[in-house]
């Protein structure tokens, strides 16, 4: 499961990064979460919801991140 989440997190901050557009810099965040099918679960409720928490879990780390300065 580490490989697959170090593939999440590649594409969270690939996203995230800042963008040159009309001569301004925009930054976007995102909160990623993921689960493995079918080592995690079968049906798409419980896939879905195990995601969910992960992608909860990443938008909370940051948000502590922007409330210390150290993200965005």
């Amino acid at each position: 499961m580490e490989l697959q989440r170090r593939k999440v997190e590649f594409i969270c901050k690939t996203v995230a990064a800042p963008y040159h557009v009309a001569g301004s810099l925009l930054t976007i965040g995102t909160s990623c979460g993921f689960a493995l099918y079918p080592e995690e679960g079968t049906d798409t409720d419980k896939i879905t919801r195990l995601a969910d928490q992960r992608m909860y879990k990443h938008k909370q780390k940051n948000h502590a991140l922007q409330d210390h300065g150290l993200y965005g």
